[in-house]
């Protein structure tokens, strides 16, 4: 990964390619959701990829802060529920902390600032069996290495699969108590294909 953040050109790729991989998986994600949750997590992660895609060419891309900014406004107003606030907040509360600087640590300081953000609107934490799960532990891989997007894509995938074996604490999936267990989490397997889209578009786009 370079010193400084994704170049404009750069950074309207990889919200293409990412927001493309996440309808790719609706049906997917709606599967998981149907055995733990509402059953309409892929269907509210498509809307909100579609509309972003929509919109991609009035979003400015001079402004790393800005883009981010209006992801989260986008995903919050076309997802709704919790996976539009939460993703939402995440994404608004990067660009907010974007404003000290453009480079990779800079970066990393707002995303802790945004997943900060998350925990506090969805009083939670990790092992919940949450998106939580993999969006934690992929920040803290990023603070220690920041070269080797493929081991961050590899773990990434690891941390969704581990939360098979979670109870769920949170949402309606814990509503299940001991029967959630044995169920990939739809909102860790989400952020798992994200975190791997973004890695893999940064790997393959010069």
């Amino acid at each position: 990964m370079e010193n400084t953040l994704i170049p404009a050109k750069k950074l309207k790729h990889v919200l293409k390619f990412t927001v493309e991989k996440v309808i790719a998986i609706e049906d997917e994600l709606n599967s998981l959701d149907r055995a733990i949750g509402d059953g309409d997590h892929g269907a509210n992660m498509s809307r909100g990829c579609k509309s972003l895609l929509e919109n991609i060419d009035d979003i400015k891309f001079d402004s790393t802060a800005d883009v981010f900014i209006s992801i989260g406004n986008t995903l919050i107003s076309s997802i709704g529920g919790a996976s539009g606030a939460l993703y939402g907040t995440l994404f608004i509360n990067i660009g907010k902390n974007m404003n000290t600087g453009e480079t990779v640590n800079d970066f990393i300081i707002a995303c802790e600032k945004g997943i900060d953000a998350m925990m506090v609107l969805g009083s939670s934490h990790i092992n919940q069996k949450t998106m939580l799960d993999v969006l934690v532990p992929v920040l803290e891989i990023l603070k220690e290495q920041q070269t080797d997007l493929s081991e961050v894509a590899r773990k990434a995938r690891n941390l969704s699969n581990s939360t098979i074996n979670m109870k769920a604490e949170k949402g309606r999936a814990s509503y299940l108590g001991d029967r959630s267990i044995g169920h990939l989490d739809p909102g860790a397997y989400s952020s798992e294909v994200i975190v791997c889209s973004i890695c893999e578009a940064l790997n393959n786009h010069g």
